[in-house]
């Protein structure tokens, strides 16, 4: 269950347990990271899934495609890490 994108639409596709005109809580930090290069998803899917999460968090890492881990691996684990370790 939970929020995804789908590559071939602009909106924000949601699980169909979730009703995106209902406001939930999600009671985990979400963080959503992206490269501006990706082909598979447009940033603006990103920024849609940033707005309908509270308190989630967006990076957007520069240069970087859809495979993000593998492109810029020590950027990505330095995001991840601080993500993880936040209080």
């Amino acid at each position: 269950m939970g929020y995804f994108l789908s590559g071939n639409e602009e909106d924000v596709v949601v699980s169909p347990y979730i009703d995106p005109n209902t406001n939930h809580h999600i009671n985990s930090k979400v963080l959503t990271v992206m490269g501006n290069r990706d082909s598979t998803f447009k940033l603006s899917q990103s920024y849609k899934l940033y707005d309908l999460i509270e308190g989630s968090e967006l990076s957007i890492i520069p240069d970087a495609g859809h495979c993000i881990c593998d492109e810029k691996p020590d950027l990505f684990i330095k995001i991840l890490m601080d993500f993880l370790t936040e209080k």
